[in-house]
């Protein structure tokens, strides 16, 4: 998007904006977004007023990545490390991909929270969770691995399966003696494992509905503030308007009243002109009845 008659660009208004301290950001935003209209630009005032205040775990993940750009090479390498492998069937390599990913996901983890540290931001447990779950998308998924490179996370991120989108975790090889063990404890621990799985999922669908929900709330909160801003702008530019209004009548009865007495200025010049030349025909005449009569012929 390209600068607009208000001098901004969307990308360089979302880079400062997720750049700001989450206190910050709603009031920056409404600021910019009011630049954007009263330059006639409402689809870019549109576009910033739909930025979202990010989470304090997508903004301490915007603030690292900020600070140490190199960092998402390690995730971007990673993952495409992933996919080369799953194309190439190549199950050994996976395996230690995978173990790769779960340090590479720590290190970079500790990394945050020592940052957070350094600006004085406390971590809570959840917290930790959620960065750690943005992480593992980033390595996943390449929509969210671009939004962490270009420090513009939102909220936190999860992906539900296994690795890269498509590829299909490979499992570690067994021995026929493990196998055969493990076939008659597997029928007891059926049940079980599916009851495990639809904890996990129901979890995680359940951590999805309160960010939506808590996502929500923000931006109705939001709403709300920006409606009562624009109803006290309404309200002050009509008290503008009727005051306008009041002194244009005013201005309008004046200038009929000026003119008037134009016309009647008008009215009093043409009488003082025909005056004017009928005394000047009167000097005339007499000025010619005087002569003659002084002239002895």
């Amino acid at each position: 998007m390209t600068p607009s008659e208000s001098g901004l660009d969307f990308d360089e208004v979302a880079d400062e904006l997720y750049g700001l301290p989450p206190g910050d950001f709603t009031g920056r935003r409404n600021a910019l977004a009011r630049q954007a209209r009263g330059a006639g630009d409402r689809d870019l005032a549109a576009a910033i007023a739909a930025l979202r205040r990010p989470t304090q775990s997508a903004w301490l993940l915007n603030q690292w990545i900020r600070r140490y750009p190199d960092g998402a090479d390690e995730i971007t390498e990673l993952a495409a490390a992933l996919r080369d492998a799953q194309r190439r069937v190549d199950a050994a390599r996976m395996r230690d991909l995978s173990a790769r990913r779960q340090q590479v996901i720590a290190d970079v983890a500790r990394r945050v929270a020592h940052l957070a540290a350094d600006l004085g931001v406390t971590v809570s447990g959840a917290t930790d969770r959620e960065i750690v779950a943005t992480l593992r998308a980033a390595v996943a998924d390449e929509s969210t691995a671009n939004l962490l490179c270009r420090g513009r996370m939102v909220a936190a991120a999860e992906y539900t399966g296994f690795g890269p989108a498509g590829i299909v975790a490979v499992p570690a090889t067994t021995t026929a003696e493990e196998a055969q063990r493990g076939t008659g404890d597997g029928r007891a621990g059926h049940g079980e494992a599916e009851r495990s799985v639809a904890r996990e999922h129901t979890r995680a669908e359940l951590r999805r509905a309160r960010e939506t929900a808590t996502s929500a709330q923000r931006g109705a909160t939001e709403a709300q503030t920006a409606a009562a801003a624009a109803r006290d702008a309404a309200e002050a530019l009509s008290a503008d308007a009727d005051r306008l209004r009041t002194e244009l009548a005013r201005v309008e009865q004046e200038l009929g009243f000026a003119r008037r007495r134009v016309t009647a200025a008008e009215h009093e010049y043409a009488s003082a002109a025909e005056e004017s030349a009928a005394a000047s025909a009167r000097v005339a005449a007499l000025e010619q009845e005087l002569a003659e009569l002084d002239d002895p012929r």
